[in-house]
């Protein structure tokens, strides 16, 4: 019986080794990374977030990855790759990607990342587990990083202390301050009559924490030009100055000559204080003027302060995107109807203000960004909108006819969004390009990214069924392993006590036999004692 057990012995432990090698561990884990180009920002300013992932040995890996954010305190901009999701978050499937936000509202915003389906690219393994990753933005009022204003030692460290020291509200008496009120602009003028030796300063803090540190220069008015200072002091110490250059008029009144307002193509009228510096435009020299009508304020537009080459003046600021607006009249007044146009900074140039409207939306075309790479096959033009005004555009070079009715321009739309349009001439209709600017080394890219992304997409079904056909497997293995190993124990069992009534029955045998013998060799041996 030991022999036949020790053959059963071997004979399981090789049914269990060839099974074994069938099984393959899948332990391969992957995380994600973020970076931004600045933890720290003013409102209204732009912020890029770049997020990526990668393998456990550092490969670029595939993954659908998606970042949430604070929609109360960033706006979302651009994505550099197609994405879904809803306010507060964006789902992508890539390897890396870029997300520009802008700045709306103080406060600290969280960018969390998370990430499912990795794939190592190098290997084409799959990946058991993507770890994510997060960091912080913080915004500041616009007011504060405007003025660079000082920081104090803010208290406790353990204690989180408010940077904001904008203002809620902003009046003097008498006068009218222009631009209107707006607690991230911090300029402003002012005129009163030359009788006037002083104003009252009505300022409201944003922050019930922070406080009017000082107001200066309200007083004692000169004739002329007069700075007031309002000082704001937020509760971490940092500090904004709001500034208010009040004119004194002369005590001299000025002639029906001076004062006299040109009517414009409006039915409004064009202020005679006029800009000095002239600027050429539209082939002719134009000056800017310092009241702009409100009738000529366009939606989504509102008052601010324009730096034109070192000299402050009122202007026009886009609600929802950094767009600077300037009202021109011509400097001879031979023309006075006045006309918008945008002040592009970087550029130091100016171009007409002009927009294409669909119903309720609209696009503001705008100047190409300067590090825009114009394919050598596409011409810079223009075309003509509804309203008349130029805007420049890129064409395709090319026989093909239809290609003269469309034009790609940049611009921008209600909502803040910046990207390129494509305009058709004939039907004076626009859309989105998608693949502004393709090129057939792009379209081949394409083709190779779609070709990459349909091979992940077979890899992850075919190791899909191969997963679950080793599930499969592991489960028979599993049932036929417990199946033999009942088996065995029975029959171990069986055996061994087969073998045991068998020895049970060996020893009874002479211990009768032994006994027998024994009392008949006593029995005689009692016979034949002669003691």
């Amino acid at each position: 019986m030991r022999k036949r057990i020790k053959v059963w012995i071997p004979v399981m432990a090789i049914l269990l080794c060839l099974i074994a090698p069938a099984v393959r561990v899948q332990a391969a884990t992957g995380k994600t990374s973020i970076s931004v180009s600045a933890t720290t920002v003013n409102i209204g300013d732009t912020v890029t977030v770049t997020v990526k992932a990668v393998s456990e040995a550092g490969n670029s890996a595939y993954a659908t990855m998606t970042l949430e954010y604070n929609p109360d305190i960033l706006e979302f901009s651009s994505c550099s790759a197609t994405y879904g999701g809803g306010k507060g978050s964006i789902s992508v499937s890539i390897d890396s990607f870029t997300v520009k936000f802008k700045a709306i509202a103080a406060g600290k915003s969280g960018i969390t990342v998370t990430a499912t389906d990795g794939v190592d690219f190098s290997t084409a393994e799959e990946l058991s587990s993507m770890e994510g990753s997060s960091t912080n933005i913080t915004v500041n009022n616009a007011a504060g990083g405007a003025n660079g204003g000082s920081t104090g030692n803010g208290g406790s460290t353990g204690t989180k202390l408010s940077a904001d020291n904008s203002l809620k509200s902003l009046t003097i008496s008498p006068g009218t301050l222009s631009p209107e009120f707006k607690g991230s602009i911090v300029n402003y003028t002012a005129s009163v009559a030359n009788n006037v030796t002083s104003v009252a300063v009505n300022a409201e803090v944003a922050n019930k924490k922070a406080i009017v540190e000082s107001v200066t220069g309200n007083t004692n008015l000169a004739v002329g030009e007069n700075v007031i200072k309002i000082v704001v002091k937020a509760e971490n110490g940092t500090t904004a100055t709001y500034a208010i250059k009040v004119t004194r008029q002369e005590a001299e009144t000025v002639t029906p000559a001076e004062n006299e307002k040109p009517e414009n193509g409006e039915g409004g009228t064009l202020s005679s204080e006029l800009g000095t510096e002239e600027i050429q435009f539209k082939n002719g020299t134009y000056l800017i003027v310092k009241n702009i009508p409100e009738q000529v304020i366009p939606e989504g537009f509102s008052s601010a302060t324009v730096n034109y080459h070192g000299t402050e003046y009122p202007g026009l600021g886009f609600d929802k995107g950094m767009i600077s607006l300037l009202y021109l009249v011509k400097s001879d007044l031979s023309d006075p109807t006045g006309i918008l146009a945008v002040y592009d900074e970087t550029r130091d140039m100016v171009y007409p203000y002009t927009r294409l409207t669909n119903g309720s939306n609209y696009v503001i075309p705008l100047l190409a960004p300067v590090d825009t790479e114009i394919p050598e096959h596409y011409t810079n033009t223009e075309f003509f909108a509804e309203n008349g005004e130029a805007v420049s555009a890129y064409q395709l070079l090319g026989e093909n006819e239809w290609t003269k009715d469309f034009y790609l321009f940049y611009g921008i739309n209600k909502d803040g969004d910046e990207t390129w349009y494509q305009y058709d001439a004939l039907e004076n209709t626009y859309q989105r390009a998608f693949n502004a600017f393709q090129s057939e080394e792009d379209t081949l890219q394409n083709e190779q990214y779609e070709y990459l992304n349909q091979k992940y997409l077979e890899l992850r079904e075919t190791y899909r069924r191969e997963t679950e056909k080793a599930k499969n497997i592991i489960y028979v293995m599993i049932f036929v392993a417990a199946v033999l190993f009942v088996v065995v124990v029975n029959l171990f069992i069986f055996y061994r006590r087969g073998e045991q009534e068998e020895e049970d029955v060996l020893d009874e045998e002479p211990k009768q036999i032994k006994r027998k013998k024994t009392k008949k060799e006593i029995e005689v041996f009692d016979f034949n004692d002669e003691d």
